[in-house]
């Protein structure tokens, strides 16, 4: 997915320009607390962050837009009862929406603007977004334009349907945030018993990473953790 796809003003270069740096400056700060093989593995894992970080973005921005979109398709539905055309109704939606769908709107409007059909909009927008309610709005809009009929009767209760999910899903969020903080808590837990070990007794502690028993050590507490994540994640991960 492209950075500018997610409104991200920064290029890949600077991307890799900045994980390098990042990497570097772990890497030579770790060196004055921790031996030279932990700081150099902390200096690879620092590669990976800004990628993590535009991840955390994307998440949080697509998240938002799920949010939006039910107030969104009531107010182009509104639009539509009021006499205004589909683009009228978006260009007001590029407007008068909060960021950031307002961005997403504004977008599709201006490529209906240059040319762009309607249907090859609606699905970069789908494309850019992963969501099973953008989804069901492309394909409402393009069966009306296609076939037909009231779209604005389809879009209010598209609007109220995906409402109505939304709140089930922040109530489910709400039940099953203490099972989501307790896997945070489980698998950061060992990580921070290891480094206040290894405060305390450097000597003993810097054996599991001299040792091949100690890097088979290592491996396995690793592989087992990313298992307990994986599957405290599956289970407090519900779908509606």
């Amino acid at each position: 997915m492209s950075l500018h796809q997610q409104f991200i003003e920064l290029s890949a270069r600077q991307m890799m320009l900045i994980a390098g740096l990042l990497a570097t400056l772990v890497g030579l700060l770790g060196l004055a607390f921790v031996p030279p093989p932990i700081a150099a593995a902390l200096g690879a894992t620092a590669l990976f962050i800004p990628r993590f970080a535009v991840q955390v973005v994307r998440s949080h921005r697509q998240s938002a837009i799920a949010q939006q979109m039910p107030e969104a398709i009531e107010a182009l539905a509104g639009c539509l009862r009021g006499g205004a055309n589909l683009n009228r109704g978006l260009e007001l939606l590029a407007t008068h929406q909060p960021r950031p769908i307002r961005d997403e709107f504004a977008l599709m409007v201006t490529r209906r603007t240059l040319g762009g059909d309607l249907n090859e909009v609606l699905s970069e927008f789908c494309e850019r977004n992963k969501s099973d309610d953008i989804a069901l709005f492309q394909s409402a809009v393009a069966m009306a334009d296609q076939v037909g009929g009231d779209l604005a009767y389809t879009l209010e209760n598209l609007g109220r349907t995906l409402r109505t999910r939304n709140d089930m899903q922040r109530r489910i969020r709400s039940l099953t945030a203490m099972g989501r903080m307790q896997g945070r808590l489980m698998t950061l837990l060992p990580i921070g018993i290891a480094g206040v070990i290894y405060l305390q007794q450097p000597a003993t502690m810097s054996r599991l990473f001299t040792h091949p028993v100690g890097w088979i050590g290592i491996a396995v507490a690793a592989v087992l953790m990313v298992i307990a994540t994986l599957w405290i994640r599956r289970i407090v991960d519900i779908e509606i």
